[in-house]
């Protein structure tokens, strides 16, 4: 006998979510994402906050720190400082000091989980530059190198008086060959006269006729043309022929002839 029929049963529905339903899905997600995040990277735990500077000489590292963490506080994506460990970008921040300070190097390191460690190196500076009241230190390319509130912050630096009309570009005080003179007279008369008397600070004028103002109580003329010569003329005249004790000034900007009051 043939077997009896076997019923069979048929779908009507296929079981598949409607579009509204994977929106809200998606929307669950991002939230989900969105609060842990916060939760990553808005605790205390993670916030840097402790930073130790090292290699500094003429900022202090108080300053530095209070510019970190002035750049730290930026919010990033609209929701989160940048003061998260996971969020602080180093290379960033070396770029920024760079820019903002003019240091030659910058190495930033983390510490997990707050602490942060910068280290510097300021650019060689030996003079600080005057116009009106304004003292800046001059870096070993003549370029600007920071703001200064009075000269007896930097001892042992030479006071350049800038009597220029010359505006300044860019921050840059001085060409390379202007600042190679400034650092020739420099090392010239220290190597002279460190021992005898000492410069109080030069003036510059327009001409790049260069006056120096010593603390022997007279002051020097020199010419922007071989300075080096120039200081060790000034070497001869007080060594053989004049009392410095008894004159106002010297001029040395005629060669061998030297004229002084």
């Amino acid at each position: 006998m043939p077997g009896r029929p076997h019923r069979r049963s048929v779908g009507y529905y296929n079981r598949e979510k409607i579009p509204g339903q994977k929106i809200i899905v998606r929307i669950i997600w991002i939230l989900f994402a969105i609060i842990l995040a916060q939760g990553i990277f808005q605790t205390r735990y993670l916030e840097v906050d402790r930073i130790s500077v090292s290699g500094n000489e003429n900022f202090s590292a108080q300053e530095i720190s209070e510019a970190i963490e002035e750049e730290l506080s930026a919010v990033v994506f609209h929701i989160f400082k940048r003061n998260n460990y996971f969020l602080l970008k180093t290379d960033a921040l070396e770029e920024f000091l760079l820019t903002h300070y003019n240091f030659e190097s910058v190495l930033v390191t983390k510490k997990f989980p707050k602490s942060l460690m910068v280290e510097v190196k300021e650019k060689i500076s030996h003079f600080i530059w005057q116009r009106d009241d304004v003292l800046y230190l001059i870096d070993s390319k003549g370029a600007l190198n920071g703001q200064i509130r009075a000269q007896n912050e930097t001892d042992g630096l030479l006071l350049l008086e800038d009597k220029r009309m010359s505006r300044i570009d860019d921050n840059q005080v001085f060409s390379q060959e202007e600042i190679d003179r400034l650092n020739t007279l420099y090392f010239t008369w220290e190597s002279i006269f460190s021992q005898s008397f000492a410069i109080n600070r030069l003036l510059i004028d327009d001409n790049w006729d260069i006056d120096i103002i010593t603390d022997a109580g007279f002051y020097i003329k020199l010419s922007p043309q071989d300075v080096e010569r120039q200081i060790l003329n000034l070497d001869r005249v007080l060594t053989e022929v004049i009392n410095s004790s008894e004159i106002d000034y010297i001029d040395l900007r005629f060669g061998d002839r030297v004229y002084f009051k």
